[in-house]
């Protein structure tokens, strides 16, 4: 590993390629993906390397962007494979398939920080106390040097109140966040994590809200408790801990009285994101820098790897141009983490409305719900964007389908942030497995086997049939109890109001950007509420897939009539978008049998109660578990085999490999 290259005092600086302020992850994660490409990159970081030993979460999504980063797999680490989601006065909450680490904090920082030096980064002990625009790039001053480092680009990673992070726009939230290592009783093999999170006073809108971690140590019976706090009262850093050891004795005993035996590590962290403190920002802001803070948890380390990330990769599609390269990152940026964080006073408001659905969904199953709490609450990341089924193709089908599936979600993105940014960030999320079976690429794949032709436009109505087949998801299953309570069933209300919202949403824009397909839109939706009406009043006539079928076979059809196609090619797609979407469902059975996680994020018992699945399926013991999972199985291998005739009966194109390479995505978590 070589040395750390330090700076010499020069009359004549040279203009470096990248300077990055702030040794932090974020900085680092920068400084790595610049330097490996080979720009001269130097690191300016004030020299303290001290940190309290205390453990993080790390996500899957965060743990792959850094696997090939040199000794980062020396750091210890434990395995989060579930969250235990706890509320007062409500039942257990399991999040399963979380595929998260727990690793030291020193640990990740000094590997990140050595993988940088060993890249060649140069390294300047300094703090860097201000920012002068020049011709050329930017000069960074600092009080103990007398002459500046001069760079091209600067990306400011010198956490929220660093150099460059302006305060927040007027509204914006801070928290507090405290963390310590502490003892407690050990369970041997457990591979979850403890969530406790205490919802604001709900006639309070300013009233403070608590998250409270408990992530598994590297010794077996640690636990390094992190508290957050929303809208923090004042209190002092040892009570704020106290109170969340307080929350954990209460609703998770199972690990003990709780012991603090570490130091005590405390900050501030600001969740005031907006896109406008990046727009007017000297460089491009990072991390914790740029707001980037999960309101509801007070996670940023996720946040502040992957916008390292974004921000070196538009520095280096933009080497000699600064400004464009700003221009680029915030508007990636923006997209990407929509819903994730939000400023302003508005954004209060939607965070006391989510801290109620959190509260009144603690019971609920139901798919909008499930893929709802995981957009608040889970620092998946950019995990949305990387479509597995799209890195599988051959370089030409991604270059066909790539750019296009962008231009969907940002055609989502843009029509549903700024009135509900959490379904936004549903919208980039997925459905809960690497592959997204997007119901645009269907279309796509289906106007190209038709002998249509690519055309981004058509981009617009993929985001509307995206955003009505999320709408569709809230309806599915059979209408609540009518409860007797005071006030609103939050969960309740905002299925409802989210579903019609999306399916308002998609309308709108099939209506205005295609309305030759607005009457087969309308009635397409008109199938699916009577198919529903029907399966739920048992009638025999209607399989259970039928539904699922219904939901495919409309993106299938209409991409072959865009193309103008006979109407035989418009059956034969159709019928194939309908094995697409009965495949679906017996693979989310067979899903649900075996104990995984399924694509809809809701469980067997409520598929069952609901008749969304065949019917029978989920009654019986676990003798009968393993027919019923190779008739599921069976049914899924019927379901392709229909399909794929239909395919061949289509000309050899890229949109006929499209289509087989997404019945091949549907139908293969059927196979493990």
């Amino acid at each position: 590993m070589s040395r750390p290259r330090p700076f010499t005092a020069s009359a004549d600086p040279p203009v470096l390629d990248v300077a990055v302020v702030g040794g932090g992850p974020a900085g680092c994660s920068a400084a790595i993906r610049l330097a490996s490409e080979g720009l001269d990159v130097a690191l300016v970081h004030d020299g303290s390397r001290t940190h309290s030993d205390y453990d993080v979460l790390l996500t899957s999504v965060s743990a792959q962007a850094l696997r090939d980063t040199p000794a980062l797999e020396l750091a210890v680490h434990q395995a989060i494979e579930s969250i235990r989601l706890r509320l007062p006065g409500r039942p257990l909450r399991t999040i399963d398939d979380v595929g998260a680490f727990s690793l030291r904090r020193g640990v990740l920082n000094d590997a990140l920080f050595f993988a940088a030096m060993s890249l060649g980064v140069r390294f300047r002990a300094d703090a860097a106390t201000a920012i002068e625009r020049a011709e050329w790039g930017f000069e960074i001053h600092s009080a103990e040097r007398r002459v500046p480092l001069c760079a091209r680009h600067l990306i400011l990673a010198a956490g929220g109140g660093g150099l460059g992070a302006s305060a927040a726009e007027d509204g914006a939230r801070r928290a507090v966040a405290v963390a310590a290592r502490c003892a407690g009783e050990p369970s041997p093999g457990d591979t979850g994590m403890e969530m406790v999170f205490v919802p604001p006073d709900p006639t309070a809108l300013r009233s403070p809200a608590l998250s409270v971690w408990a992530v598994p140590g590297p010794a077996e019976g640690t636990f390094t408790v992190r508290v957050a706090a929303s809208n923090h009262d004042g209190e002092d850093h040892d009570a704020l801990l106290a109170r969340g050891i307080d929350a954990l004795r209460t609703e998770a005993p199972g690990i003990g009285a709780l012991t603090p035996v570490g130091s005590l590590a405390a900050g501030v962290l600001d969740t005031g994101y907006a896109r406008q403190r990046l727009e007017v920002a000297d460089g491009l802001l990072v991390g914790d820098a740029a707001g980037l803070v999960n309101p509801f948890t007070g996670e940023g380390l996720s946040y502040a790897l992957e916008s390292g990330a974004l921000a070196a990769a538009a520095v280096l599609a933009h080497r000699d141009d600064p400004a464009a390269a700003q221009t680029a990152y915030v508007r990636k940026l923006d997209f990407l983490f929509a819903g994730s964080v939000e400023a302003s006073r508005r954004a209060l408001r939607r965070d006391h409305l989510a801290w109620r659905f959190l509260s009144d969904a603690a019971e609920s199953d139901h798919p909008f719900i499930a893929k709802g709490r995981r957009a608040i609450l889970l620092p998946e990341g950019l995990q949305g964007i990387t479509d597995t089924l799209i890195a599988a193709l051959d370089p030409q089908l991604q270059a066909l389908a790539g750019p296009f599936l962008v231009a969907c979600d940002e055609v989502m993105v843009s029509t549903i942030r700024d009135d509900w940014p959490f379904l936004a960030r549903m919208a980039v999320t997925g459905v809960g497995t690497d592959e997204r079976l997007r119901p645009a690429l269907l279309m796509l794949a289906a106007m190209l086997a038709s002998g249509g032709e690519l055309d981004l436009r058509l981009a617009t109505l993929g985001g509307g049939l995206e955003l009505a087949m999320m709408g569709a998801l809230a309806f599915l299953g059979a209408a609540p109890d009518v409860r007797e309570q005071r006030g609103l069933d939050w969960a309740q209300v905002s299925v409802v109001v989210g579903g019609d919202f999306l399916l308002g949403q998609a309308a709108r824009l099939i209506a205005r950007f295609g309305p030759e397909v607005s009457w087969s839109f309308a009635e397409w939706l008109a199938d699916l509420a009577v198919l529903r009406a029907q399966r739920l009043a048992g009638r025999p006539d209607v399989p259970a897939d039928a539904t699922s079928a219904a939901l495919y076979e409309f993106p299938a059809r209409l991409g072959a009539e865009l193309a103008g196609a006979d109407p035989e090619t418009v059956e034969t797609l159709r019928d194939f978008g309908s094995e697409c979407g009965r495949a679906f469902l017996h693979v989310d059975e067979v899903l649900a049998l075996t104990g995984r996680r399924t694509r809809l994020d809701t469980t067997l018992d409520f598929m069952g109660e609901n008749r969304l699945a065949t019917d029978g399926l989920a009654s019986g013991d676990a003798a009968q578990a393993a027919e019923k999972v190779t008739a599921a199985r069976t049914a899924t291998a019927e379901a392709e085999r229909r399909g794929r005739a239909g395919v061949v009966q289509l000309s050899e194109s890229p949109g006929r490999e499209l289509l087989e390479a997404f019945l091949a995505g549907v139908c293969r978590p059927a196979e493990v």
